[in-house]
């Protein structure tokens, strides 16, 4: 494994799904340098960034299993939820999966993160603002710092 840091960007759905319209219509080049895997929310990029999934990173760094079952047994998981694990990582790209005659290995891709986060337009957040449910919200806060 490299000393790669892995470029994290946040960007709410409808404006990241804009962006992809853009960049395949050729109206937008991806810049160097910009994230390559990309989140919806902060809230969804900790879930699979959580605590116990670095501990496992940083024993696949660290102690480079040659197997599922070797890391299962380093980490007490259970091989079935444990695989589910490491198929999400490599979805987003965090490890690669190594697979040799009936073995597959998990391999770190980067143990260090970096976090963009965008914000939405001023179009996405007016839309946001306007919905029933912010509505209420904004209306119970203003009655709260009224008072």
């Amino acid at each position: 494994m490299s000393n790669k840091v892995i470029k994290i960007g946040i960007m709410p759905e409808a404006a990241f799904r804009d962006r992809m319209i853009d960049i395949a219509a050729g109206r937008v080049v991806p810049k160097r340098g910009e994230p390559k895997i990309w989140f919806h929310s902060l809230k969804s990029a900790t879930e699979i960034l959580s605590d116990s999934n670095r501990e496992l990173l940083k024993m696949i760094v660290e102690e480079k299993p040659q197997s599922y079952q070797e890391l299962a047994t380093m980490s007490g998981r259970q091989p079935g939820n444990l695989g589910r694990t490491l198929k999400t990582l490599e979805m987003y790209g965090i490890i690669d999966i190594k697979q040799t005659a009936r073995v597959k290995r998990p391999i770190a891709r980067a143990f260090e993160f970096d976090f963009q986060l965008r914000m939405p337009s001023t179009s996405t957040a007016r839309a946001m603002t306007s919905s029933p449910h912010v509505s209420k919200q904004r209306k119970s806060h203003e009655r709260h710092a009224a008072a």
